[in-house]
């Protein structure tokens, strides 16, 4: 079927980036899944969503350490996106959402295969 994309596909779409470094829009509806309660199955779609990028990962380690300690901010966990296979996305409205990449069900309306 045409309608039909595969996950590596899919992915390419997500981290499309302009000439500016700035990410292209897409739609993705996305299952929820919580694995400490097996509770989910909620059905999330995201219209306009982008890929988020974080700026801050462009500087190395101990200058964004030493910048952070003069601004007087915290340093935050690394989330592992790469071994938990998760990605963040910001909507429209501001809101920032992590998504599992294996519980994409759809992207730009064609259906995600794995």
């Amino acid at each position: 079927m045409k309608d039909e994309i595969s996950l590596s596909a899919a992915l390419e779409i997500i981290n499309r980036k302009d000439k500016n470094g700035e990410a292209f829009p897409f739609d993705i509806s996305v299952r929820t899944l919580n694995r400490n309660s097996k509770s989910g199955g909620k059905l999330n779609v995201y219209n306009g969503a982008k890929l988020l990028i974080n700026e801050s990962n462009s500087t190395p380690g101990k200058a964004r350490l030493l910048d952070n300690v003069l601004v007087g901010e915290t340093v935050s966990r690394s989330p592992n996106h790469w071994r938990n296979k998760t990605k963040n996305i910001s909507l429209d409205n501001g809101k920032i959402v992590k998504i599992h990449l294996r519980l994409i069900i759809s992207i730009n309306n064609k259906k995600v295969v794995y």
